[in-house]
């Protein structure tokens, strides 16, 4: 059996399948029977009124220092902690901020796991930032995994498998409504 590594870069534009693979993860890297705690964290969980770089540059600092904090600590009892970091942009802006966040991830202890969700734009080209994180996870051993979109025309598909895990049974007809309803056949440019 492969143990599973501290961590994990999910990635894309298919928020239910990136939320859905962080929970399988948390399941997966936790221990039979005892579940890990999970501490989410994000920089705009944060946000108040002001809008200065000083501001912004000290909730940056803050939830670094949480983000540390949870990960640093080796677990004495329980099955350890998984921080996952939902939209690591802000996080990523500065360069000493950066900086600190990859070094993070060389310094997650046994038993503690690091977690990055990161849901883009349709279409968006990643600032390259994002890229040194993901590149320092995998490098790490981590696994790093892409969640784009169903493609027009495979949204039916794609509603058929989604019912299947959850045990539902979707007609064929039922899923095309579905689809039409949501415009999945629409792309915009």
């Amino acid at each position: 059996m492969t143990e599973t590594p501290q961590l994990a870069y999910f990635w894309g534009e298919d928020a239910f399948m990136i939320e859905r693979a962080a929970r399988t993860y948390a399941e997966r890297i936790s221990p039979p029977g005892e579940p890990m705690e999970v501490w989410r964290a994000s920089l705009d969980d944060d946000a108040g009124d002001e809008n200065s770089s000083a501001s912004t540059a000290k909730r940056r600092a803050k939830a670094l220092d949480g983000i540390e904090q949870h990960l640093g600590m080796a677990p004495l009892f329980g099955a350890g902690t998984l921080v996952v970091l939902r939209q690591p942009a802000g996080l990523l802006a500065e360069k000493e901020a950066r900086q600190r966040l990859i070094d993070l991830v060389t310094a997650v202890p046994p038993g503690n796991a690091l977690c990055v969700t990161d849901l883009t734009a349709s279409g968006a080209k990643s600032p390259a930032a994002r890229g040194a994180l993901r590149d320092a996870i995998e490098e790490a051993g981590g696994v790093a995994q892409e969640f784009k979109v169903p493609a027009v025309g495979q949204l039916e598909p794609w509603l058929i498998k989604r019912a299947k895990e959850l045990e539902i049974e979707l007609q064929p007809q039922a899923a095309r409504l579905l689809a039409e309803r949501v415009g999945g056949h629409i792309r915009e440019s």
